[in-house]
């Protein structure tokens, strides 16, 4: 308990010493993960979170803030996103709240106002806080806003179709498909839906001349990578 303002002024007066480690196996993990994502190449509609990531980080070379959603995109992230400052990966690691990537985006955007910013949420996640949308127009931040679009909250999906003792033998997360381009659209945030890595190039380019938001929704397929090898069932429905 205490004076809310004056512990923020004392944190900031403290020098913290922190170490970068970095897995040893990190490389290894990460070329597993390609080869797998590769077996996704073959969608005439939507990409793998891998494909996003490698995208994403060769349009901006490395060189963005990447505010991450909870869901099973981030475990992604984590592994592929190339950060070039300590502070450019943002997310909720210990509560994993859905719906905190919208808002954490918006603060490093205000923070880092000449710095280009990317939100990546899941479909499931977004509903949680989608409202700010208002607030990113209002303001007149340009964020990219990157909707990785499921219809389904994957994250807990992938648990309750996961091991051999589970109750159920299906999900019971999935829900309609919403048209986030419309959502964004109707809240006056600028949007397309981009189908495959060549569409989303064409976004990218959009978002570069422009001095406005704008949210790209995407279909997503996720590897079979992201669940283990009791989920049987699950493999079997995202085929």
């Amino acid at each position: 308990m205490g004076n809310l303002p004056k512990v923020l002024e004392l944190l900031l007066k403290q020098t913290f010493n922190i170490k970068k480690t970095g897995h040893q196996n990190l490389e290894t993990v990460r070329k597993q993960v390609n080869d797998i994502s590769k077996d996704f190449k073959e969608h005439k509609e939507g990409m793998s979170p891998v494909q996003l990531l490698n995208t994403l980080n060769s349009h901006f070379n490395n060189d963005y803030i990447l505010a991450s959603d909870v869901g099973m995109h981030r475990h992604v992230s984590s592994i592929f996103f190339n950060a070039k400052f300590p502070e450019d990966f943002v997310t909720s690691p210990g509560l994993s709240s859905f719906g905190t990537g919208l808002p954490l985006g918006i603060g490093a955007k205000i923070v880092n106002p000449n710095r280009n910013v990317v939100i990546i949420a899941g479909d499931g996640g977004f509903h949680s806080s989608s409202g700010d949308i208002e607030t990113v127009v209002r303001q007149k931040l340009k964020v990219l806003i990157i909707i990785l679009n499921s219809s389904s909250n994957t994250l807990i999906e992938r648990y309750e179709l996961t091991g051999k003792d589970r109750v159920i033998n299906r999900a019971t997360t999935s829900f309609n498909y919403v048209n986030f381009v419309k959502l964004a659209t109707a809240n006056g945030c600028p949007a397309i839906r981009a189908k495959n890595i060549q569409q989303l190039k064409s976004a990218l380019s959009i978002f570069d001349k422009s001095s406005q938001p704008l949210l790209i929704e995407i279909p997503v397929y996720y590897p079979k990578m992201y669940v283990n090898k009791f989920a049987k069932i699950f493999e079997k429905e995202t085929k």
